[in-house]
């Protein structure tokens, strides 16, 4: 099963289930609009435009906490809306301890990823400088690489299956490469959007940070739709 079509059906699963992603993304749409209330353009600016921001306040910092959390209820409840047919009504179910155990294999997946190409990087830079851009290069595709064949920990995790890190990365054996051929895609595709919502943003901002905001939602919900996909084939043997 090649790259394409694990991409393909990823974007098909979003945009044929339109109704459905809007619904159960009320959580994440809602807490969206209260922070841009609260927090006003200028807590999206430094996204949607480079701006370093470098002191965050409390306010900022509790209103990023709570867009995290209804992304993360977001995301499982999605997982769940295609996997197990768990229909928002017409909220997503709110599933505290799989929402939790979401964010702790993602924290573990990124400190097991994170944590050896950074201490390679800091090696690279202390003896040979110049090289420090190209094994960059090289391990940022291995990360990626790498966070797929772990993926299906989150994806386990949304629906309260039991799952190793052992187990998610066998699984993933078969669809390795074409995994990662779609996450490029998915990237690629999230890139384009932001890059409108900022271009839109830079010329009005008022209307711009919509778009910035679309962007970020449709990106997330194509990578949510992606690992879904990787899940649905590695594990539950799923044609695409």
């Amino acid at each position: 099963m090649s790259g394409v079509q694990i991409f393909q059906h990823a974007l098909r699963m979003l945009t044929g289930n339109l109704g459905e992603a809007i619904k159960v993304s009320i959580p994440l749409i809602a807490t969206l609009l209260i922070v841009w209330i609260v927090g006003g353009e200028e807590f999206f600016a430094a996204d949607a435009t480079g701006t370093d921001v470098t002191s965050v306040n409390p306010i900022e910092l509790l209103l990023s906490l709570v867009w995290a959390m209804a992304g993360l209820w977001t995301i499982v409840a999605w997982h769940r809306f295609v996997l197990l047919e768990e229909y928002p009504n017409p909220l997503p179910a709110f599933h505290g301890g799989r929402i939790v155990s979401y964010f702790l294999n993602s924290l573990m997946i990124t400190i097991l990823i994170a944590v050896p190409f950074g201490m390679a990087l800091a090696i690279v830079g202390m003896l040979v400088p110049v090289l420090i851009v190209f094994v960059m290069i090289f391990a940022l595709p291995v990360a990626v690489w790498a966070f797929y064949r772990l993926s299906p920990l989150l994806v386990a995790a949304a629906l309260g299956e039991k799952m190793t890190l052992s187990e998610a990365w066998e699984s993933t054996k078969e669809v390795s490469n074409s995994a990662v051929v779609a996450a490029i895609l998915t990237f690629l595709v999230g890139a384009a959007l932001q890059l409108a919502g900022v271009l839109v943003f830079a010329v009005v901002p008022f209307v711009g940070i919509f778009g910035v905001l679309a962007a970020n939602w449709a990106t997330s919900m194509v990578f949510a739709s992606l690992v879904t996909t990787i899940y649905g084939v590695a594990v539950e043997k799923r044609n695409v």
